[in-house]
């Protein structure tokens, strides 16, 4: 999350929440909280001056003139009442102001503030992380240096790839620029997991640091789910078995109306599919397990199904509800492989942008001859992420891909301090550059 302060602003906040981060870690694990409260007043008092000096010297008025507010509490409460937890506002940008009543620490860098005005209450989160968080993936060098928690997770990662390269070099694999390998059962995946960690079962905080963690059980074996065969019997259907028919089609939309699944436009049937399968079949797969058999239509690539009309030779291997492999025996068949790209074209010309386009110098490769293979494709940062507990997907890649520092932020969110005075704290909620 990247915040739309100025380089003076961000500057002085960074300095701040550093110097008052390793203040806290320099005392016997007490907290923040405590610090302030034991804090010899005088202190407190000199702190705040130098505080309010900084803010000074970085051209920021701590007593300003004017603030402008958007919204009284009491307006902002009644207007955001029905919002659940866990829910967010991602384009949302809202000024507070009122009196800090309380402060709670959950750590050294997570703040809870109860903010006070109008005869209602708000409690604000402050979270110091996603301040210096950009700094971290810049200036990853510091961050190796700093924190052993992030070298833990590079080393993590690359015992993750050396497993996978042990594994298919001890199979006679051969790696190449564009790696190609083949498959790994559940076991593997498995042993893998208790090679790294100990045993099967991992946790992992699914829904943010500050909830519990949820428990994954990678013991084998992973469980298997026939994709059209599940999701017949999980939501009582009975799909037309000629699913390139418009009755198959027109049966989908229906499904999809009926449990009030969306699907935006193109509504084809590899789409509505897709969703069904999503809201029926990947919810469940929070332990590993594989979705087989797909369909054709949506496996353009893979090779026909030798026993079942249809279908093909595919599967996905799904954690934590999210794919993390996606593997199939190669279509190794020319004339095969130009009928799909034709079919996908259809597809993409009704504006399905995920469908594939007519790939001819591909189609002229396999006229050269393909043996039997199978194609495997393994999504290593997500399963360092797993395997690591991280949240973020730049936590697990050493130097992330990050917008020129001279461009503005493209999306933020979350409460943030602009400034101090005497006990009253204005926070502003923002959540798009430029707000």
């Amino acid at each position: 999350m990247l915040w739309s302060l100025n380089m003076m602003e961000y500057d002085v906040l960074l300095a701040v929440i550093s110097k008052a981060a390793s203040m806290a870690d320099s005392r016997s694990k007490k907290s923040a909280a405590a610090d302030d409260e034991d804090m010899d007043p005088t202190q407190y008092f000199e702190n705040r001056l130098k505080y309010l000096a900084a803010l000074r010297a970085a051209g920021e008025e701590p007593y300003p003139h004017k603030f402008p507010v958007t919204m009284s509490i009491p307006e902002y409460v009644e207007q955001y009442k029905n919002i659940g937890n866990g829910e967010h506002l991602e384009d949302v940008t809202v000024n507070l102001a009122g009196r800090i009543m309380s402060k709670r620490s959950s750590s050294s860098k997570l703040f809870f503030y109860d903010l006070h005005g109008g005869a209602a209450k708000v409690q604000v989160m402050a979270d110091a992380r996603y301040l210096i968080t950009e700094t971290r993936y810049r200036q990853r060098y510091l961050d190796l240096m700093l924190n052993m928690e992030v070298r833990q997770i590079f080393k993590t990662r690359s015992q993750i790839i050396s497993y996978i390269r042990r594994f298919l070099d001890s199979r006679d694999f051969l790696e190449v620029e564009t790696p190609m390998m083949n498959m790994i059962p559940g076991g593997a995946a498995a042993r893998m997991v208790k090679e790294l960690t100990g045993g099967y079962k991992i946790k992992y905080h699914a829904n943010g640091l500050d909830e519990d963690p949820i428990e994954i059980d990678f013991t084998p074996p992973f469980r298997r789910i026939d994709m059209i065969e599940e999701l017949e019997k999980m939501a009582n259907l009975n799909i037309p078995k000629d699913l390139s028919s418009d009755e198959a089609n027109k049966y989908l939309k229906d499904v999809c109306t009926k449990y009030e699944i969306k699907c935006a436009p193109p509504e084809t049937t590899a789409r509505l599919l897709d969703k069904l399968v999503g809201h029926f079949l990947e919810e469940t797969c929070t332990n590993p397990a594989f979705i087989i058999n797909h369909p054709e239509l949506m496996s353009p690539l893979a090779k026909w199904h030798r026993t079942k009309k249809g279908l093909t030779e595919r599967f996905e291997l799904f954690i934590n509800k999210h794919e993390l492999c996606n593997a199939y025996t190669e279509l190794n068949d020319p004339v095969v492989q130009r009928q799909r790209f034709a079919e996908q074209l259809k597809d993409r010309q009704s504006g399905d942008d995920e469908a594939m386009a007519l790939d001819e110098t591909f189609c002229t490769a396999l006229e050269y001859g393909l043996p039997p293979t199978g194609g495997w494709g393994l999504g290593i940062d997500r399963l360092t992420m797993l395997l690591t507990d991280s949240q973020n997907i730049k936590e697990v890649l050493l130097f992330p891909a990050m917008k020129p520092q001279d461009e503005p932020s493209a999306k933020v969110t979350g409460f943030i301090p602009v400034y101090c005075a005497d006990g009253i704290f204005v926070f502003c909620l923002r959540s798009n550059a430029g707000a």
